[in-house]
């Protein structure tokens, strides 16, 4: 196995994009080891969307006094893809990094270990390598047509599993990688003018990878990016009716757009393997 260490020409600017609603003690962990990562030239930009609480408020008056960080507001209802593009608006960075509130990065060099694929002339999207809280693999990138629509990779595994043939060590092509951990250049954003706003929550990751894909841009996976990720801590589950609603709505919108890869199957896939899970059982 081997890891190839890709150049980076110059030092070039990273908009850090994290959604947040309330829960100060999240986004202040995920700050926190934002700030202690080796690769600084970056900005944090926060979509406020929503908030109540003073404690949010108060945390936001004392982030500002770093001057890389900024909060821009969300005025309009809750939709995931429009936050973001309105962030990313109001951004300045070379480079994107959409990220979740609820996340946080473990080792120092986790930026730069993304923006060497980020920045490649033949990339699109790039993933990191998230844990849930008890260590195990929560993320390994997205296989989609597994599952009904798409699930990710390992789920489940041991965080210190080789995975299957050592895929858990090397970084790979997938078809697409999780909005909680996403980097890619600002212009390929915009070329695909950015998330679908049509996905307010479920699946606008994947359909902005497979959009990037389809243009020549594959996505990749790194496991040289690790955070942990306290999965649906802000937003919570889909459990009332409303949001099995809109969820029903989103899978049947996903479904008709990408029926061809659906049903001709994941390119970074064997079709050999099982189309239930993504655990890389035979089928």
């Amino acid at each position: 196995m081997f890891n190839i260490i890709y150049g980076i020409n110059g030092s070039p600017r990273i908009s850090i994009i994290i959604p947040n609603r309330d829960n100060a003690g999240l986004l202040t962990r995920c700050v926190k080891s934002i700030t202690a990562s080796s690769y600084d030239n970056y900005e944090i930009v926060i979509a406020e969307n929503g908030s109540a609480r003073d404690d949010t408020f108060a945390l936001y008056d004392t982030l500002r006094q770093d001057e890389r960080v900024k909060v821009v507001n969300w005025q309009g209802k809750f939709n995931y893809a429009m936050v973001n593009n309105y962030a990313a608006r109001n951004s300045a960075g070379e480079v994107l990094l959409f990220l979740n509130n609820d996340t946080e990065a473990i080792n120092a060099d986790w930026l730069t270990n993304m923006l060497r694929h980020a920045v490649r002339k033949d990339v699109g999207a790039v993933g990191a390598k998230l844990y849930y809280p008890d260590g195990t693999i929560q993320h390994g990138g997205v296989v989609v047509g597994v599952g009904g629509i798409a699930v990710e990779y390992h789920k489940g595994f041991n965080g210190r599993s080789a995975g299957y043939f050592n895929r858990l060590l090397i970084v790979h092509n997938v078809a697409a990688v999780t909005g909680a951990c996403l980097m890619l250049k600002r212009e390929l954003f915009d070329k695909v003018n950015g998330f679908d706003g049509a996905y307010s929550l479920a699946y606008n990751d994947v359909d902005l990878c497979l959009r990037l894909m389809e243009m020549g841009y594959p996505a990749v996976w790194t496991p040289f990016s690790e955070l942990i990720h306290y999965e649906s801590r802000t937003r919570g589950y889909e459990v009332t009716q409303a949001q099995r609603q809109r969820l029903d709505e989103e899978s049947a919108m996903f479904t008709n757009r990408w029926r061809h890869i659906l049903e001709g199957g994941d390119p970074f896939y064997n079709p050999n393997l099982s189309r239930k899970r993504g655990d890389f059982t035979i089928g």
